[in-house]
């Protein structure tokens, strides 16, 4: 459990929305000093933990993002309760990344969330394999389906090439049966 959490993202956050950042951790004191966030939140960003110092969301994030990310934070200091975020996309320098992320209060002594903590969890890799595994499902069942309209074509077409013989065995019966007695009837005629 320690080196899960070790290598996920921790940031922390006041109660304050204009204090708060992506990767701060943020400590009660006379002036409310934000210490940055854990070194794999400065990996995930790209930017020196100087840099997110003092920084918000709107800082780091497109602001549709950003505000996603304050009424989360929002929710979990108004009501106290852990917020799950199975799957969270964000943009990064480096792309996007997918993280799944909890959101979990911390009370003060009145027992009213003052802070919270943020754990998040890099899940970018898990997320491009399931969707690598469901493109290689799909495309097993296109193929699948390409066998299966294949084969249907085959005894399609042998069941034509089966009616085209019947049909030419039929003429080539009806030519005889009709050729034989009108043979007759000629040879009849001719005397």
């Amino acid at each position: 459990v320690e080196q899960h959490v070790a290598a996920a993202t921790v940031h922390h956050r006041p109660a304050q929305p204009e204090r708060r950042g992506p990767l701060e951790l943020g400590r009660r004191g006379p002036a409310e000093a934000l210490a940055g966030g854990g070194g794999a939140g400065e990996e995930l960003l790209g930017y020196p933990r100087s840099a997110l110092i003092g920084k918000s969301d709107y800082d780091f994030f497109p602001r549709e993002q950003a505000d996603f990310f304050v009424s989360k934070d929002r929710a979990v200091l108004e009501n106290g309760v852990v917020i799950d975020i199975p799957e969270e996309p964000i943009a990064t320098p480096a792309g996007t990344r997918y993280l799944h992320t909890k959101k979990i209060p911390l009370t003060g002594p009145e027992g009213k969330a003052e802070y919270l903590i943020g754990i998040s969890e890099d899940i970018t890799e898990r997320k491009l394999a399931e969707q690598q595994k469901f493109a290689l499902l799909q495309a097993e069942a296109a193929r699948e389906e390409a066998e299966k309209v294949a084969d249907r074509m085959a005894l399609l077409s042998e069941q034509a090439n089966e009616a085209n013989r019947a049909k030419s065995a039929f003429l080539a019966n009806i030519s005889h049966e009709l050729r034989t007695p009108l043979g007759a009837m000629l040879g009849f005629a001719e005397l």
